[in-house]
């Protein structure tokens, strides 16, 4: 086996790994050189009682292997290696080492695994989307769009008692002034009540239903781009009777568009808060599953 051999030989302890040469260096084996690295792989844990979540990583770190008893660079990989396939168990048939004052000892390697898991717990981080409104986070994997998609259908539920609460009001309203034309209008004879009730009548039935469009629209028809005042009365096939009724319906109407707007504003302002919760790591949380002596292809 072509094993690396300098002054420093590799601790028997120690496993080694060769990465895959790229193709183009293949068919240039002689300019070739193995240069050492660390190489570490971790399964990480990202938990949060918190926000309710678990989230496991497994990945490879590498860093070039220093000399002598130099800090090592965990921050610059020294290969990025996607697979397993990468890694090969065994030397190539021709290869050059590079050397150096390079100490392969278990105690060297126990503190370059030391200062990669200082690394990780400093800077590691896992983000998940958070709004503190309701205090819903989002799952691992969860996009943007679908995580305030379900903060809006949360939202739409706590407002929905005071929604019903307001379509009440405004249709007893309603109600309100359908009894009071009753009583104006009953001192008249039958035949006369049931003429001035069918030219009547048909506006309560519009008005009831553009109260109803209006609560029934949700969020999505952005309330906020409805005008509050309709077609001006002026412009509506109105008999001169009914036009002060029509202008108070549509007054009853514009107040309900009033309270539902305001409404409907603070509930856009705060299903659509979407900030950035990042879970760390902590000691336990890190899983070192296969450390090795790893021999990098480089080119002389």
């Amino acid at each position: 086996m072509n094993r690396w051999s300098a002054d420093k030989a590799v601790d028997k302890n120690i496993n080694q790994l060769w990465l895959k040469t790229e193709p183009l260096q293949m068919e240039l084996p002689d300019i070739i050189l193995y240069r050492p690295a660390a190489f570490i792989e971790c399964r990480l844990s990202f938990r949060s009682v918190r926000a309710g979540f678990q989230h496991i990583e497994e990945n490879y770190f590498t860093a070039w292997w220093p000399e002598g008893d130099l800090a090592v660079d965990w921050v610059n990989q020294a290969a990025r290696i996607n697979s397993k396939a990468q890694l090969l168990m065994l030397p190539p048939g021709k290869a050059a080492y590079d050397t150096g004052n390079y100490l392969f000892t278990q105690k060297r390697f126990d503190e370059l695994e030391s200062e990669l898991i200082d690394y990780l717990l400093r800077t590691r981080r896992f983000s998940v989307f958070y709004n503190a409104n309701y205090q819903v986070y989002s799952m691992p994997g969860e996009d943007r769009e679908s995580f305030l998609s379900r903060v809006a259908e949360i939202g739409l539920n706590e407002i929905e008692p005071e929604l019903k609460r307001l379509l009440n009001q405004y249709e007893m309203k309603i109600e309100q002034v359908r009894e009071a034309k009753e009583r104006r209008e009953r001192g008249v004879s039958t035949d006369e009540y049931e003429e001035a009730e069918a030219r009547w009548r048909p506006i309560f039935l519009e008005s009831e239903t553009r109260l109803a469009d209006i609560f029934f629209s949700r969020f999505g028809l952005a309330i906020s781009r409805i005008p509050l005042s309709g077609k001006p009365v002026a412009d509506l096939d109105v008999d001169n009777d009914n036009r002060e009724l029509h202008e108070e319906l549509k007054r009853i109407e514009d107040e309900a568009r009033t309270a539902l707007n305001s409404i409907y504003t603070e509930y856009l302002s705060r299903v659509s808060q979407c900030d950035d919760f990042q879970v760390g790591l902590q000691y336990d949380n890190i899983h070192i599953l296969r450390r090795a002596l790893l021999w990098v292809p480089t080119l002389k």
